[in-house]
């Protein structure tokens, strides 16, 4: 599906419909934000296991950003490099952006 950020002031309903186009699967997202994120997650069906925090927060169950790059590091690689063949830019989506402008809901840039 690709990456896709969210305006942080967005309401639950707002970012649902976002995580509803692009078919989430994991929410990264800032702790001011984390009542808002586990409701929108709720709404899409969403496992809360799948929210990771941008920064450590004391208590909370929820992984965050600086834990899992530790864990990575410890890992051995099992990643490679992709590099497009000739003519598969074209067809291959590399980035999904919203704008959303004063329209109301948001329209997909190609």
């Amino acid at each position: 599906m690709g990456n896709r950020t969210a305006n942080p002031t967005y309401t639950a309903e707002e970012l649902t419909y976002q995580l509803q186009q692009i078919k989430a699967r994991l929410l990264m997202v800032d702790s001011t934000i984390l009542p808002i994120a586990v409701e929108a997650a709720q709404m899409c069906k969403i496992p809360l296991d799948r929210i990771v925090l941008f920064n450590p927060v004391a208590g909370s169950p929820h992984d965050n950003l600086q834990d899992l790059v530790k864990y990575g590091l410890g890992r051995p690689p099992s990643f490679r490099d992709l590099y497009l063949k000739p003519g598969e830019g074209r067809t291959k989506l590399a980035l999904l952006s919203f704008s959303s402008g004063t329209t109301g809901k948001p329209m997909v840039v190609h």
